[in-house]
């Protein structure tokens, strides 16, 4: 049976260019460049193309291959950019032929003026032991092998052959026959293809299929540039001819994708004969990839008998799938611990002790992170993703200090650039030191340290455009900021990412091998790509009576990120009542930090937590959590853990808005002994799951069921194909929901972060806003276009824009002069509307937007039907603002509760629609809202 899955971007976030992929026994593995670290060509495994792990590395002992002389060389250009080449491990091809694994791959050396290519393969029968051999080397003028294994056992090497590298062809792609028992070539290098741009043709992988051998290569450089084109001939040696949709992917003249430079890639098959790509590509976040080149998947769609069309990556896409991706097989546990560390070059392993999961001792070298060859001690793991932390604490005892030693914490790319914070121990000093390829963006600053200080905690904070670092004595206390660095000051054309680790430096001959003591966090014990700790965070800034924490609920729920307020004076006689309070889309728990005092101050625990896919409540084990989960009786089933694990059996009174709406509804429907009372806002209920009548009956009976639904008298009509009858407006218009549920709108949401989604949600929040005086919210006569037309374009949104698209052209037309006083809004400060952004940024908008594919789809909430013709049998309330469509864009909702359709007559205690209030009442007003809460709460 087909089955629609959803793919997220990117497979392999952070520092792993030029991907190489071969499924094998029902897993996927994948090969990236690794350049001038150690370990080197990371190896990633995955049985579904969604979850990656990191399982081990082909070069993974000194005696393999040397690093030592892969510097990093910056060469200016006549564009007026920077290249930073990097020499190293590069683009290797990963495959799999009787019984072995093969990867083959290319050493560049670069030392001072001397530049060498050194390729070899290596080669294991045990992908998960890690027993790779040493390298057979072959002699090959140039870059980018990959191996061809063909039918009659014959075995060929393509690869990338330098002609010349100032001016275009500067390469193009030669092939030889080889002995791949011995590494001896069989015939000579031949030309087989130029490529279709000619320039910079690099990356050829071949692949036979309907009788044919497909050639792709990679072109155009890997910056913006940068694509895939094909060829294809009956002779492996060629001619190969040039396909007409040339280039088959790319970026170029695309500004508009959030994914750019994509290129350099791998063609594949899983398990039931689809076709994938695998694609280097970076995001572009103002211009700038803050963490370089990463992995991406995306469709490939490849007839039999013709050309593969590859479609354009994006953050999130769907497939439909006609079977079985990959295997059963669990990659738990597979990998060795701390398999993702990586060292400068060639480490000296002595001067390295880690124990346990945190503890790290550090032996000081007489080189430091700027020493272009050879070794310095550091340690440390790629940046995985955008916005993320790490923080570390050193011992500074006084065994140690007025030694000639320096040790911190540092972000590093590469010899000419990284950014430290160092505590000095002979000046007792913390030492901030940004190096980059441009003088006048150098810092270097210290700040004293207190003499009685024996811990000295060091914290680094990353987002999309700089980088912070912090510091803190004694662990103890609010962290100080000591220096920022511009991403951008650190971002050039790269071949290389971003690495958090830590280091240690002997500023003298006689104290090197000096050991410093490090804790480290929590993260350096994971090995989920991409995942931070949400613990390791700064706490948001919110009211002195609002405090937060984590509750963890595993292994059966989540670890679950909570707001709470207690009351000043609590009750002897047991705990206060408990009221929970669930928040909507797009929204967190900070929605409630002005209410919730207003509750406490009355008497109450009130406590809000982000909900599943929002915020920093997240898996325990810091896996991510499952689209699955995305569902009704999840949700409900994590409400009840809550309640459980703060200590309670019952909820007071359950508060939601808008999609908390709809979570607390059907907690009330399937709960009522837990839950005394229920507030909605902005959400009415319209009624819970309905099941057709008589579909069955005898046909004594039929005639029993053939009566309309009829609401006050007339007919309310439905238009059961809502979606078509929209295009057909002029102009054409589309319903919210079913774009929020849509593949393309997570891209759309989420990109680009930073100031542009602070402008958008800045505007996506006035709009639905009492702010906002186009909100005539009224009642609909019709769930018909022309009938719900009438709403704003956030709700029945331009059909030919993305939700940011329909914002900006209904913001456009807002008066300067409100426009310009947007950031002083008193209920949503610029600081405030942030932590939104930031949030946001941090998880994008996937999980939190899967909730419109469940309100839409009927068989995600098809466990709810279990409760099919059941009322709100509790004391029910409903509040929002005047201007606030939600309560009115579906018709009849709010009529359903107060008819008794949805509520039971006797437990309903009306609506209250606060003046000067939009969609966002309890922001808006907040002072009202808990007003309201507490009315009801008291009356029980």
């Amino acid at each position: 049976m087909a089955t629609k899955r959803t793919y997220c971007n990117p497979i392999v976030p952070g520092f792993a260019p030029d991907p190489s992929v071969v499924f094998v026994d029902g897993v996927f593995f994948l090969v990236t460049s690794s350049f001038h670290v150690f370990p080197g060509l990371p190896i990633y495994a995955s049985t579904d193309l969604e979850d990656w792990r990191h399982i081990g590395n082909a070069i993974n002992r000194k005696e393999q291959i040397s690093l030592n002389h892969a510097s990093t060389a910056v060469m200016p250009l006549d564009t007026g950019n920077i290249m930073v080449a990097s020499a190293g491990l590069f683009a290797p091809t990963i495959r799999y032929h009787e019984g072995t694994f093969y990867i083959i791959c290319t050493n560049a050396t670069h030392d001072e003026d001397t530049f060498a290519l050194d390729n070899f393969y290596i080669t294991t029968t045990d992908i998960w032991s890690g027993n790779w051999t040493d390298p057979i080397h072959f002699s090959f003028n140039g870059i980018d092998p990959s191996l061809y294994f063909d039918d009659d056992g014959r075995v060929y090497v393509q690869g990338c052959w330098m002609m010349d590298r100032l001016k275009q062809p500067s390469c193009t792609i030669k092939q030889f026959e080889i002995d791949i028992a011995t590494g001896k070539a069989l015939t000579e290098a031949r030309e087989i293809w130029g490529g279709f741009a000619r320039y910079d043709t690099e990356g050829p992988h071949i692949y036979k299929r309907g009788g044919y051998y497909y050639l792709l290569v990679a072109e155009g450089g890997t910056f913006e540039h940068h694509l895939l084109s094909i060829g294809r001939s009956k002779d492996i040696w060629g001619p190969y001819e040039s396909c007409d949709a040339n280039p088959i992917m790319t970026a170029d003249g695309k500004p508009d994708e959030y994914i750019q430079n994509i290129g350099h890639g791998e063609l594949f098959q899983d398990q039931s004969g689809a076709w994938w790509a695998a694609v280097l590509g970076v995001r572009n976040e103002n211009d700038r990839p803050p963490l370089g080149r990463e992995t991406f998947l995306t469709a490939v769609d490849w007839p039999e008998d013709g050309w593969p069309t590859i479609q354009q990556p994006t953050m999130e896409f769907e497939r439909v799938l006609s079977g079985p991706v990959g295997g059963h097989a669990s990659l738990i546990n597979k990998a060795p611990a701390n398999v993702d560390l990586v060292y400068i070059r060639d480490p000296e392993c002595e001067m390295y002790h880690i124990s346990g999961e945190n503890d790290l001792v550090l032996g000081c070298s007489a080189s430091t992170l700027s020493t272009p060859t050879g070794t310095s001690t550091f340690v440390g793991k790629r940046q995985r993703s955008i916005d993320a932390s790490a923080s570390v604490s050193l011992n500074i005892s006084n065994a140690f200090k007025g030694k000639p030693v320096e040790a911190g914490l540092a972000i590093y790319k590469d010899a000419p650039r990284h950014v430290s914070l160092s505590f000095n121990f002979q000046s007792s000093e913390v030492v901030f030191n940004v190096t980059t390829t441009s003088k006048d963006k150098t810092q270097s600053t210290s700040i004293p340290v207190n003499t009685s200080t024996t811990v000295l905690g060091m914290r680094l904070e990353a987002t999309a455009q700089e980088y912070k670092f912090l510091y803190r004595e004694n662990d103890l206390g609010d962290w100080n900021p000591v220096g920022r660095a511009q991403v951008a000051d650190l971002v050039e054309r790269e071949m290389t990412g971003p690495i958090f680790g830590v280091f240690a430096h002997a500023m003298k001959d006689e104290t090197v091998g000096t050991e410093v003591h490090f804790k480290t966090d929590s993260r350096w014990s994971t090995n989920y790509l991409g995942i931070m700790d949400p613990a390791q965070l700064p706490p948001w800034d919110l009211p002195p009576s609002v405090t937060s924490r984590f509750v963890d609920t595993s292994p059966i729920g989540l670890k679950f990120h909570i707001l709470e307020s207690f009351p000043k004076d609590n009750p002897s006689k047991g705990p206060p009542p408990l009221i929970l309070l669930l928040h909507g889309f797009p929204n967190l728990s900070f929605d409630w930090s002005a209410v919730m005092p207003k509750l406490a101050a009355a008497g109450y625990y009130a406590v809000a937590p982000d909900m599943r896919g929002f915020g920093r409540t997240h898996n325990a084990n810091l896996s991510p959590i499952s689209e699955e989960t995305i569902r009704p009786l999840t949700a409900l089933r994590d409400v009840v853990l809550i309640v459980h694990a703060l200590g309670y059996e019952s909820i007071h009174t359950l508060v939601g808005h808008d999609l908390g709406a709809f979570v607390a509804s059907m907690c009330a429907i399937t709960r009522p002994d837990m839950i005394k009372s229920l507030v909605l806002m902005a959400h009415p209920f319209k009624g819970s799951p309905q099941l057709p009548l008589g579909t069955g009956a005898a046909p004594q009976l039929a005639s029993l069921f053939e009566s309309k639904r009829e609401d006050g008298g007339k007919t309310i009509k439905d238009d059961n194909d809502i979606q078509s009858s929209l295009l057909k407006l002029d102009p054409p218009r589309k319903h919210y929901k079913y774009y929020n549920a849509s593949s393309e709108a997570v891209d759309e949401w989420t990109h680009p972060t930073g100031q542009p989604m602070h402008k958008f949600l800045r505007g996506y929040f006035h709009l639905k806003s009492a702010d906002y005086s186009l909100n005539d919210a009224r009642p609909l006569e019709s769930w018909t276009a022309q009938g719900i037309s009438v709403m704003p374009h956030y709700y029945v949104m331009r059909a030919d824009l993305s939700m940011r698209g329909n914002i900006e052209l209904d913001m456009a037309q807002e008066p300067a002069e409100v426009r310009a006083k947007l950031s002083e809004t008193p209920w949503l400060t610029d600081a405030e509307l942030q932590v939104y952004v930031d949030e946001y940024s941090r998880n994008t908008f996937r999980l939190s937007l899967l909730w419109y594919k469940v309100l839409i789809d009927p068989a995600l909430s098809a466990d709810l039907l279990c409760f099919a013709g059941t009322k709100l049998a509790i004391p029910t309330k409903y509040v929002s603002g005047t201007h606030d469509w939600g309560t009115y864009q579906v018709p009849g909702a709010l009529e359903a509760m107060e008819s008794g359709e949805s509520v039971r007559s006797d437990c309903w205690m009306g609506s209250v629609i606060i003046p000067g209030a939009g969609h966002w009442v309890n922001i808006e007003k907040s002072e009202e809202t808990a007003q309201e809460i507490i009315t009801l709460a008291q009356s029980l």
